[in-house]
């Protein structure tokens, strides 16, 4: 019988903490429906528009924008029983003022194409010299930026944040960002009845449902951290990836610390530190965490957690970022 150990992070959830400079862009936003994808061609990131407005975050159907539903609409997803359509039991709730459909959660109002999200906004003077980042969370499904009228990126993704570097295309002073949100099916197909973007479970909607703001962060900055447990060592591995912008060969300062902040037991883990020499725009390291004999795994009736802190410091600046993991072994018995 062969047994296959494991040491397995749990969580590791990148978080930027400390006294971060950031504007949040919740509130009202000029919202333009493209039904006929004219948008780029008419270059609509460089004017004005101001149709509508809607207030985010939140979903369109949420807030009640798009198209009432109908029984011409056109769901985004398989119709298993089209009997509704012709069966006379159900004519009464295919009529508009009683209009229900028994194969989804029924929203009142559906949108699928491109959306056009914009916003003016005022970035301080402070920021002159900082990395300036817009990030989003839970845009669905594909987003496009434009920075004035600039095209920052394009990103597509249903479980990540949309995080767009906009520090070439940012000043200080008025600024207008531009959001193009598309939610049709394209270069993401999980399926015609997945329900993350389907109808069955209101899984297609359109819009920016989660928190959207602007940061200033250093232009030496942590690119990413993941942490590994070594639970038979009793040590936590933390591996990172330190990015500069300025490409400056001034030593970096990185200092690590962890403490328990979920159990009824309490633990701290000694802080270490490192200098690293930057000589290029990037370099990957990695820091060893000594757990020690007091050192709290995690199981599903006591989830010990620990919170990892994260500091780089170089020319008098720093960036600090929270990291959650929980230390962990188990194994799996086969033939």
């Amino acid at each position: 019988m062969n047994r296959i150990l494991c040491a397995v992070l749990l969580i590791w959830l990148s978080e930027t903490a400390g006294a971060q400079k950031s504007i949040d862009l919740s509130g009202r936003w000029n919202l333009r429906l493209d039904r006929n994808y004219a948008d780029v061609e008419e270059r609509w990131f460089a004017k004005t528009l101001n149709d509508d407005t809607i207030h985010l975050p939140g979903s369109m159907p949420e807030k009640l924008k798009g198209d009432p539903v109908s029984a011409d609409t056109k769901w985004t997803a398989s119709l298993y029983d089209s009997s509704y359509y012709f069966n006379p039991y159900m004519a009464k709730y295919r009529v508009e003022e009683n209009f229900k459909v028994p194969f989804f959660l029924t929203s009142d109002r559906h949108y699928v194409g491109v959306a056009w999200y914009q916003k003016e906004i005022e970035i301080p003077r402070s920021w002159r010299g900082e990395r300036i980042v817009f990030s989003m969370e839970r845009p669905h499904i594909e987003t496009t930026v434009w920075i004035n009228d600039q095209e920052a990126d394009m990103q597509n993704s249903l479980c990540v944040l949309h995080v767009y570097d906009i520090t070439q295309l940012a000043s200080s002073g008025k600024c207008r960002i531009t959001v193009r949100v598309d939610n049709r099916i394209k270069d993401i197909d999980v399926g015609p009845d997945s329900h993350s973007i389907t109808d069955h479970t209101q899984g297609n909607w359109s819009s920016i449902a989660g928190k959207i703001e602007l940061t200033a962060i250093p232009k030496t900055y942590f690119e990413d951290i993941q942490v590994y447990p070594d639970v038979t060592y009793k040590k936590a591995v933390a591996r990172m990836a330190v990015r500069s912008l300025a490409y400056k060969n001034a030593p970096v300062t990185i200092t690590l610390s962890a403490e328990a902040f979920n159990s009824p037991h309490s633990h701290s883990v000694a802080p270490v530190l490192q200098t690293i020499h930057l000589s290029g725009g990037e370099i990957h390291t990695e820091m060893e965490l000594e757990m020690g004999e007091g050192m709290l795994t995690w199981d599903e009736f006591d989830p010990a957690l620990y919170k990892l802190t994260a500091r780089l410091e170089q020319g008098g600046k720093s960036e600090v970022k929270e990291i959650r993991f929980g230390m962990r072994e188990f194994t799996i018995q086969g033939k």
